[in-house]
């Protein structure tokens, strides 16, 4: 039951961002957050196993943080939404789903889960929008991913956080991929079927994230991607290689002649905002509101020491640009952007000291972990969700509920089992949590627990 619970909630995060599409197809209006239902079973589970297992959800930068978010709930003025109460519930959930895919070794199967649940998700978004919507091939000299509603008055989706859906799904699709490789290669048997639909996801949502033409995701996209590519690659075999470049090959021939044949280019509008200087070096407008954010923190002792309050950052940032709804009095609120500029507006210097105690621990385990196990998956994860939370606040976006625990289960190195005499530990090669095991090992790892990240 455990890991049908995981299943069904990574699954249901991956196809959160078309839910309200699909509601409105049959005349419901609905958010993504609702979605988070499904995801209870998992967090009911991992509750007990949060405090009977070891994971990297239970470290002191961790709980600090989540403790700071909750004191934060505690202070500031009226709050006009609820976002501060779904900042704090979605940085309380991912601790015990984390301890969970820890305590069922299940890394590897959550994260096929949301990569199955984004590409589903992507394959309908692209019905409802090409073809439902007749909009053809000349949609995609338009942004995608804002999926109107019906009657054209109401966007469903921003293709900001779209991206970064299918970013994440992208890379993990490739780590599967490139595992699948690394197995072969050990057990010297011929290539699986489940790297092929690995490889096809990667290109599919690849594909899905640059029609977008969102920049900090397809930047998200290249910095976890280049990773796997020009480090991660380095433990196939010359085999697998040799089928990769034939591949890439073959699909950027495809992709010449039909840009050549049709004029259809998956580019075009992407390259059309990257050729708007202006808006490159201000980020799209952002560089403003984080200079408005660093004023807004200095501004008095109280707000520089602890911040505004969970969920005041937006109506603040609406009140300094003077942004105000049609009734003339009401505050239209402002997103930063920005994740870290968030947190640290949110709660202050002593929020910015425990993130940054909670950054270096994250990069310093990573970093361990990976080199203990001679790759970079851990690394490509964290670089894909750090450069998309740069652009975009990931905290408050079902993204994190899968992202979150994900990166805690990689760094987590759960206890070892069973009874192995003290020689034999030294001679053997370490692994951390979450390394490969071979069943025809006549000796198990005892940390070899969860897969390999």
């Amino acid at each position: 039951m455990a890991k049908l619970s995981l299943r069904l909630a990574f699954f249901a995060i991956g196809l959160s961002f078309v839910a309200p599409k699909v509601a409105d197809s049959f005349g419901v209006s609905i958010s993504q957050n609702p979605l988070l239902i499904l995801c209870l079973p998992a967090v009911v589970f991992g509750s007990a196993s949060f405090f009977a297992t070891r994971s990297f959800a239970r470290s002191w930068p961790v709980m600090l943080c989540v403790a700071i978010a909750w004191a934060g709930l505690f202070y500031g003025a009226g709050r006009i939404n609820h976002r501060g109460h779904i900042n704090v519930a979605f940085l309380t959930v991912v601790l015990p789903i984390g301890a969970l895919i820890v305590e069922q070794r299940c890394w590897w199967l959550c994260a096929r889960m949301y990569v199955l649940g984004t590409a589903s998700a992507l394959g309908i978004a692209i019905w409802f929008e090409y073809v439902i919507n007749n909009a053809g091939l000349i949609g995609a000299f338009y942004r995608f991913g804002s999926l109107w509603n019906t009657a054209g008055t109401l966007r469903l989706a921003n293709p900001n956080i779209l991206g970064d859906h299918l970013a994440l799904g992208a890379v993990l699709a490739f780590m599967l991929y490139l595992r699948d490789g690394r197995l072969n290669s050990r057990r010297q048997t011929p290539t699986e079927q489940p790297s092929r639909w690995s490889l096809a996801c990667v290109i599919f949502l690849s594909l899905g994230c640059l029609l977008t033409a969102s920049r900090g995701a397809c930047v998200a996209l290249f910095g976890g991607m280049s990773v796997l590519l020009l480090w991660g690659a380095k433990q196939q075999d010359g085999q697998r290689l040799k089928e990769l470049v034939a591949l890439g090959g073959i699909l950027l021939s495809a992709m010449l002649f039909i840009t050549t044949a049709s004029e259809f280019k998956p580019w075009h509008t992407l390259q059309t905002r990257m050729e708007d200087r202006t808006n490159i070096l201000s980020a799209s407008g952002r560089v403003p509101v984080w200079t408005a954010a660093t004023k807004i923190w200095l501004s008095s002792p109280q707000c520089t020491l602890v911040g505004l309050g969970a969920g005041m950052v937006p109506e603040t940032l609406g009140v300094y640009f003077e942004r105000y709804l049609p009734d003339g009095v009401s505050t239209s609120a402002l997103d930063s952007h920005n994740s870290f500029v968030e947190w640290g507006l949110s709660f202050g210097l002593i929020g910015m000291i425990a993130g940054a105690c909670l950054l270096w621990n994250v990069c310093c385990k990573a970093r361990q972990l990976d080199l203990r196990d001679g790759s970079v998956n851990r690394l490509a994860v964290l670089l894909c969700f750090g450069l998309a939370s740069m652009t975009y606040v990931t905290v408050f976006q079902m993204l994190f509920v899968a992202a979150g625990p994900l990166i805690l289960a990689m760094l987590s190195e759960p206890e070892a089992v069973g009874c192995v005499p003290a020689p034999t530990l030294r001679s053997a090669p370490a692994r951390s949590a979450g390394a490969f095991i071979n069943p025809q090992s006549p000796i198990p790892n005892p940390q070899s627990l969860i897969p390999n990240p």
